[in-house]
């Protein structure tokens, strides 16, 4: 292996399994298909590198940085990933059988396809909690809890348009009648909770955990839910009190039109009277999908997985 000026190295074909590289600076270094099984790189910089394919089988990279690496196809069985920084970086088919990742920071990291058969994920940041928010999110989302818990007597409706909550853990909250409009919700953590007649329209969802959720009567016209959790979901048509009476209600359907619904799971979700016009569900999981009454008008299912229960 030779290094460059600033850490860059190119890899030569040798095996370079066992190596000390303890504390080494390694920013952007290309890696790819290195041996490096049991060596030694703990407290490292590896910002940006590339270590595509690589075999760093129970190597030691306990406390390095990790931030934006390429990890692609890597063999990291048995690696000791304790208290790294592994933001933002590529896991895609990674070999992670028995890694150590205890206390390790995996916020925005793509790990599709990884196998984590026996990992230690104890103490791992894949969601930022409640409680770690910015304090003005936090208050504006704790303020709503009290005006939805009031009926509107006290707190206030939450207006989060525009604001980035990537990879939050909002599970359980309610956010029904939230405004959410183009809302950077990547990664969030929305599992059981309640958004019902929610403003979701032009937000982002991408990877976003949504199952069991309510989403009943949301807008979520032009939302991006591409490869997003909604297994069980519910996005039944919402009954709301009619204004020029009290007594009657009328039925306000979930508005998907234009959404991005591409690979995303919505296996026994329940869509009974959506709004799902132009939504492009390429590759979707509509594996016991209830779409009664959706209107499915110019909607694209190329590739989707079929088993819906009823799309009249």
């Amino acid at each position: 292996m030779s290094f460059g000026q600033g850490g860059d190295c190119s890899v030569i074909e040798v095996d370079n399994s066992n190596l000390e590289l303890n504390h080494a600076v390694l920013v952007g270094a290309n890696l790819a298909g290195a041996r490096l099984a049991n060596s030694a790189i703990s407290q490292s910089d590896l910002t940006g590198a590339i270590l595509r394919n690589a075999d760093l089988s129970n190597a030691n990279l306990s406390r390095s940085n990790l931030r934006q690496v390429d990890l692609t196809g890597a063999n990291l069985t048995g690696s000791n990933l304790s208290g790294a920084s592994i933001r933002d970086a590529l896991l895609d088919g990674a070999i992670l059988t028995d890694a150590d990742l205890s206390d390790a920071d995996l916020l925005g990291a793509s790990m599709e396809g990884a196998e984590l058969e026996s990992a230690k994920l104890n103490g791992a940041t894949l969601h930022v909690p409640l409680d770690d928010l910015p304090p003005r999110i936090l208050s504006i989302l704790l303020d709503h809890g009290k005006w939805v818990s009031s009926e509107g007597a006290a707190g206030a409706c939450a207006h989060l348009a525009n604001e980035d909550l990537s990879y939050a853990d909002l599970s359980g909250m309610n956010l029904s009648a939230a405004n959410l409009a183009n809302t950077v919700l990547k990664g969030v953590k929305l599992t059981r909770s309640l958004l019902v007649l929610a403003n979701l329209s032009g937000a982002k969802l991408t990877k976003a955990e949504l199952a069991e959720a309510d989403l009943s009567g949301a807008n979520l016209c032009a939302a991006d839910l591409s490869q997003a959790n909604l297994k069980a979901a519910v996005m039944n048509a919402a009954s709301i009190r009619d204004p020029s009476s009290h007594t009657e209600t009328r039925s306000w359907p979930t508005n998907l039109s234009g959404a991005a619904l591409l690979g995303a799971d919505l296996s026994d979700a329940s869509l009974r009277s959506a709004d799902l016009r132009g939504a492009d569900l390429t590759g979707a999981d509509l594996e016991g999908t209830d779409l009664t009454g959706a209107n499915l008008e110019a909607a694209t299912l190329d590739q989707a997985v079929h088993g819906i229960r009823d799309a009249g």
